[in-house]
């Protein structure tokens, strides 16, 4: 973001704005572009709002070889494609989550929770439902779940105790 070029200095950082919040929220739904290649993006485009700009002005082909060049590494056709169509609409995901009664949170949101914003690179978006504030009572493990195959050191739950046996 280019107010703030990494999540994981959300802490020492100002926070971005709220176009540049939307636009960070829009492209990291985008399959394909999680917490590695959507702050190097960001970084390397100047900001997830410009990003999202130059992925409706540029011509498909000019907008393909830039994000090839930003990521330093092979992208896939759909992933310019999704974030063309996150571009044509950035709030569409924000909008969806709260029809649903949901919130979004970014690591330069107050109420994300600082146990992730120590992991690098911490998730790119928390989504959820219910009191945000849950996030920051302990112990936490009795609200924690976690979505998708990424494993997080530091981060999990405690592991549960066998059942007991009755001894004879």
């Amino acid at each position: 973001m280019s107010e703030v070029a990494s999540p994981s200095q959300a802490d020492r950082a100002p926070a971005p704005s709220t176009a540049e919040r939307d636009a960070w929220i829009a492209l990291a739904a985008v399959d394909g572009l999680g917490e590695v290649l959507l702050p190097r993006l960001c970084a390397a485009f100047g900001g997830a709002t410009v990003v999202l700009e130059r992925a409706l002005t540029d011509p498909p082909q000019t907008f393909g070889r830039a994000m090839r060049e930003a990521a330093a590494t092979p992208v896939r056709g759909t992933l310019i494609d999704g974030i063309r169509a996150a571009a044509d609409d950035p709030t569409r995901v924000q909008r969806r989550v709260g029809a649903l009664g949901g919130w979004v949170l970014t690591p330069w949101d107050e109420t994300f929770p600082r146990a992730l914003r120590t992991i690098d690179p911490p998730p790119a978006v928390l989504y959820g439902q219910g009191d945000v504030r849950a996030l920051g009572r302990a112990p936490w493990w009795r609200w924690w779940a976690r979505v998708g195959r990424r494993l997080v050191a530091g981060c999990s739950p405690p592991a549960p105790r066998p059942p007991s046996r009755p001894t004879a």
